[in-house]
This record gives C-alpha cells, sequence and structure tokens, in this order.
C-alpha cells in the first residue's frame, strides 16, 4: 500500500501554496515601489545565484529519496542524521568554490557580458555577496528532501526558493519602511541570511544532532552513492539552468525591463506548478517504495489519478488567466502588452507541465535518473537555442517562447519514459 502521511499534509499544502507565492510576492513588491527595472536586476542576480546553488548541492537533495527515504526499515531521524552532516559539509566547500569562481569571472570579463554591472562594480568584495546565498539556497533544499523522506513534510516548502523569497520580500519591505536604500546585492544576502538560519533551525528541531558515528557512517553512505550523485547533480544543473537563466537572458538581450517582465510571467507561470511540486513532493517517495515492491501495474494507476487531480485544478487557471491576465501583469506596474503575452506563454507552458503528472518524480524515485538527465539535456539545448535565436529577433516574447519548449516538453517524454521503464505491468 502507498505511504500515507500524517495529518501534517494540511500544513504541507498551505506551506506550499505560501511558498508558491513568494517569489511572486517579491517581484509585486519590487514592482510597485522600485520599478519593473529593479524587478529585473533583482531577479537577474537571483537566478544566477540559484543556478550555482544547483551545482553547489551536487544532486544530494534528489538523492536523498532514494538513501533516506527507501530506508523503510530504519528509524528515519537516524538515517538522516547519517546523510545531513557530511551533505553540509560537501555544500559548503563547493558553494564557496562556485561563488569564488563566479566572482572571478565577473571580474575578468567586465561590462558589456551577461554579468550584471553592480556585480563588477563590487570588485573582489562581491565574492562574500554570493558566498552566502548560494550556500543557503544550497542547503536548503537538501534539508528540506531529508525532511520529506524521513516523514516531516509540513515545513519543508519554507526550506525551497519560495520559502526564501519571503525572507527577501521580508528584507526589502523593511528597507523601504526605514528608507533604507539596499542593492541587489545586500538585498539578497541579509534575505538568504536569514532564510539559512531558519532553515537550520527546522531542520535541527526535527532531527536532532548527530552523533560521532552516525557522521562516520554518513561518510561511508555518500561514498557508496557517489555516481549516482553526480548523474543527479547534471539533471540539477540542467534543470535549474533550464529554469532560471532565461531573464538574464533577457536582460541581456533588452535591458533590465524585459527582464522583469519576463520573470514576472514565468513566477506567475511557477504559481502553477507549485500544484504538481504537492503531489511530486509526496508522490517520490511512494513511487520509490511501491517500485522495489514490483507494484507496477498500481504505479500508474495512482498516477492516473494524480493526472485527474491536477486536470481539474489546472484548466480552470489556465482559462482565468486568459481572461484576465492584463489586469494581472498591470498589479506589478507594468503597463506593456508585451509583459501580457509573455504571461500567456509561460502559464500555457506550465499547465502542460503540470498537467503531465508526477512521472518525473516517478523516474528519479526508482533509479532512472540517466534517462531525466537525458531528457533534460535534450530540451534545455533546445529550448536555449531557440530562446536566444527568437528572442535576438522578436524581444521578450521570443525568449518566453523558447523557455516554454523547455518547461513543456520535458513532462510529455518522462510520460513516454516512465509508461516504458516503470510501468511494466
Amino acid at each position: 500500500m502507498p505511504v500515507k502521511f500524517s495529518a501534517e499534509k494540511y500544513v504541507f499544502v498551505f506551506l506550499r501554496l505560501l511558498a508558491a507565492f513568494g517569489l511572486i510576492g517579491l517581484n509585486w513588491l519590487l514592482g510597485r515601489y522600485w520599478g519593473i527595472d529593479y524587478v529585473g536586476l533583482v531577479s537577474t542576480v537571483l537566478s544566477l545565484v540559484l543556478i550555482a546553488a544547483s551545482l553547489s548541492r551536487l544532486g544530494l537533495d534528489a538523492l536523498a529519496i532514494r538513501v533516506v527515504g527507501s530506508k523503510m526499515d530504519l528509524t528515519y531521524s537516524r538515517q538522516a542524521r547519517r546523510y545531513l552532516p557530511m551533505s553540509v559539509a560537501v555544500v559548503l566547500t563547493s558553494s564557496a568554490i562556485i561563488a569564488l569562481c563566479f566572482s572571478a569571472f565577473s571580474q575578468f570579463s567586465g561590462a558589456g557580458t551577461w554579468i550584471p554591472r553592480e556585480l563588477i562594480s563590487l570588485g573582489w568584495g562581491g565574492y562574500f555577496s554570493l558566498a552566502l546565498p548560494v550556500f543557503a539556497f544550497a542547503i536548503a533544499p537538501v534539508g528540506a528532501s531529508v525532511l520529506r523522506a524521513t516523514k516531516h513534510p509540513a515545513l519543508t516548502p519554507i526550506l525551497e526558493v519560495g520559502g526564501g523569497a519571503w525572507f527577501i520580500g521580508l528584507v526589502a519591505f523593511v528597507s523601504w519602511a526605514i528608507g533604507a536604500a539596499l542593492s541587489a546585492f545586500d538585498l539578497l544576502f541579509y534575505g538568504a541570511l536569514l532564510f539559512l538560519i531558519f532553515s537550520a533551525v527546522i531542520v535541527i528541531r526535527k532531527i536532532g544532532f548527530p552523533s560521532t558515528t552516525e557522521i562516520k557512517r554518513g561518510s561511508c553512505l555518500l561514498v557508496r552513492n557517489f555516481s549516482s550523485a553526480i548523474r543527479l547533480t547534471g539533471v540539477a544543473v540542467v534543470q535549474a539552468t533550464q529554469l532560471w537563466i532565461f531573464v538574464p537572458m533577457a536582460m541581456f538581450f533588452h535591458g533590465s525591463e524585459s527582464a522583469g517582465e519576463l520573470a514576472v510571467g514565468s513566477r506567475l507561470g511557477m504559481s502553477l506548478f507549485v500544484i504538481l511540486g504537492i503531489y511530486g513532493g509526496l508522490r517520490g517517495p511512494v513511487y520509490a517504495a511501491m517500485f522495489r515492491r514490483g507494484e507496477f501495474s498500481a504505479i500508474w494507476a495512482l498516477e492516473r489519478q494524480t493526472k485527474l487531480a491536477l486536470s481539474l485544478v489546472t484548466v480552470p487557471s489556465v482559462v482565468l488567466v486568459f481572461l484576465f491576465g492584463d489586469y494581472i501583469v498591470r498589479a506589478f506596474g507594468m503597463e506593456s502588452r508585451s509583459a501580457y503575452f509573455v504571461l500567456l506563454i509561460l502559464f500555457s507552458a506550465q499547465a502542460i507541465n503540470v498537467v503531465g503528472g508526477c512521472c518525473t518524480h516517478m523516474l528519479v524515485g526508482c533509479g532512472f535518473e540517466r534517462v531525466v538527465f537525458l531528457v533534460t539535456v535534450v530540451f534545455f539545448a533546445s529550448s536555449f537555442a531557440l530562446a536566444a535565436i527568437l528572442g535576438s529577433i522578436y524581444g521578450v516574447e521570443g525568449v518566453a517562447l523558447g523557455q516554454s519548449l523547455g518547461v513543456a516538453g520535458p513532462a510529455l517524454a518522462a510520460n513516454f519514459f516512465a509508461r516504458k521503464f516503470v510501468c511494466k505491468g
């Protein structure tokens, strides 16, 4: 039988919805009181940080579903205490190295590239403005995955990107209230600091401090799963790049205003994606356990039920956006028609992604991360090339069209491969 979570799942759903509007709320606040140009700048910096964070965590968040969540015969907290300490050390080291490389590149590349001029003006001091946010946004999702795998899902949505956006928004609101002018990097730094402290408190309270023996066994645990971690790293980096690179691309081609328009459209589209995230975060460990028991037909039956539930929510949402999308973008301080078309394009692509169900989570949880990696790479390369070509010709709408291919395509391919490799019955 599928694993059932406790009544905390209702808290999980509520916080997931709240986190989904974190980036939207942040963009609304910045757009209303600082302008769409500032939205574009902050979104570009945050996008670069999130891409670096995906590389820094080395696939440890996705690996936790299988390494921790599939050990149904062990005490969950004990397995988590083995897994997390070494994960923190690995992510901390990789975050420091990646932030240093990025800072060096920004200094030697100079102006005229896709690197924001504000980062170049910081000099080598920009390293400290990047290292902490990269580490915070890299390690918090690892903690969230471990807590979900150990049957503590309630607070995990706040440990992901949407939750971090609320802390950045809190810093922005306080700076606006006291009349302080913060740069995009200062805003991100202080928000990430609060996010990191909050994440550490939540994880420690749930699983406790590890013993010396657990730390030693944790290092062996990571060594045994090193090859899987490397493959998952590739998947995570390509997925994160596919998700976040298009705002910097719009910044490069058409400036911060176009980047802000694409950021708002992307974030509003991702509010629909949160529905898939709710199901996927809960279904992943369930599919992994069912696959190991050989319940192949039952997996697909559960997935069909999931698709139906997702469709019942998605279709009305798409209709509402088509009817009232123009009013929605005006709420963010944007008057251009291009912002409305960007919203329609990206929201429709996310609708296809959501209706496609949780097949990507299924493939990863059942050990087919190589298939997910290949699918992701193919569609990312295609969408990036298409966005670069169309963006240079048609502006921000062209970038959105290219991005939509990378959003909807992998979901359709994941359905095909899940049916072929996982649901054999």
